[in-house]
């Protein structure tokens, strides 16, 4: 592809931006039986997930303003369903990973 061409394709994040895209959403169970969530509009990996989830900086994890999460933190057990549901209906469907 040319390099006029090559400007004018989308990445992924500006693809999301337009369609909708999906989530992903990380879920730890604590030893005390609560969960934390957190929901990302892109894939994160563990030391971002754990450092969001611990209340650092997005941008000491290296993510940016234009990437939208969501950390729900110490979640009873019985709220999760209903967290997991809402999740899907925001992000227009998620990817669930347990961490």
């Amino acid at each position: 592809m040319t390099k006029e061409i090559m400007d004018k394709v989308m990445d992924d994040m500006e693809l999301d931006a337009v369609v909708g895209g999906a989530g992903f959403v990380y879920i730890k169970k604590r030893a005390d039986g609560k969960y934390d969530v957190l929901a990302s509009s892109i894939e994160l990996d563990k030391k971002q997930i754990e450092g969001l989830l611990a209340g650092k900086s997005p941008d000491s994890l290296g993510i940016t303003k234009s990437i939208k999460f969501h950390p729900h933190v110490g979640l009873q057990a019985n709220k999760l369903a209903a967290v997991k549901k809402a999740l899907n209906k925001i992000y227009n469907g998620c990817t669930f990973k347990n961490i």
